[in-house]
């Protein structure tokens, strides 16, 4: 063994079995502070740190915000030194969960309540406080309903809608009319025979072009 990989080894043995408890507690209290979904509970499993012999963290940062469950990289800073380290997390929030079968296109009101869930990795839970309304597709018992299960309201299909596309700074408008969409989408076919899908916005459809 290298002098030079030896004394990484040792550096970082010494940094994951003399870092103290209130190191840990920094890090389980920084990490519930930067979650990103109001009303998150985090969990910290284990914690690994790679620092030079002797420094007592006092700071630490995440490297990338904490939104799900998982692994989580973080700069540690105390007096005179620098490290890194890494802790293994559990993210806990209340997400909308259904509680009966939901066909796709369904309502979803009376089927889903707010409980919580573990979000893991991957996952885009819908959090909003209002209860999501329709479903954009077909949704099990005790299921976490994510933003992709649920339909965009607005106008029904056949109706006339105000289309607005966005280029930037610039918005072109024309009348569409409402198509069946699959997905949290609403759709809509333009006199031209091209068919758009885009988000409502106060009672306009709007389409993005990227």
């Amino acid at each position: 063994m290298t002098r030079a990989l030896a004394l990484l080894v040792f550096v970082w043995s010494a940094g994951a079995a003399g870092a103290p408890d209130p190191a840990r507690a920094l890090v389980v209290e920084t990490l519930r502070s930067r979650a990103e979904v109001v009303g998150s509970r985090v969990e910290v499993s284990s914690v690994r740190w790679h620092l030079p012999r002797g420094c007592a963290p006092e700071r630490v940062n995440p490297q990338a915000p904490l939104r799900t469950s998982g692994r989580v990289s973080l700069v540690v800073e105390g007096a005179g030194c620098r490290g890194v380290a890494t802790a293994v997390v559990k993210v806990f929030a209340p997400v909308w969960v259904s509680t009966a079968p939901v066909e796709a296109g369904g309502r979803m009101e009376g089927r889903v309540t707010r409980k919580e869930r573990e979000l893991r990795p991957g996952m885009q839970p819908w959090l909003s406080e209002a209860p999501p309304q329709v479903a954009a597709r077909a949704l099990g018992v005790g299921v976490v309903v994510e933003e992709k299960h649920v339909r965009a309201v607005g106008p029904a299909a056949g109706e006339s809608v105000r289309v607005v596309a966005q280029v930037g700074a610039v918005r072109i408008a024309q009348v569409g009319r409402v198509t069946p969409c699959a997905g949290p989408w609403i759709c809509a076919q333009l006199p031209g025979g091209r068919r758009v899908e885009g988000r409502m916005r106060e009672g306009e459809l709007v389409v993005e072009v990227p």
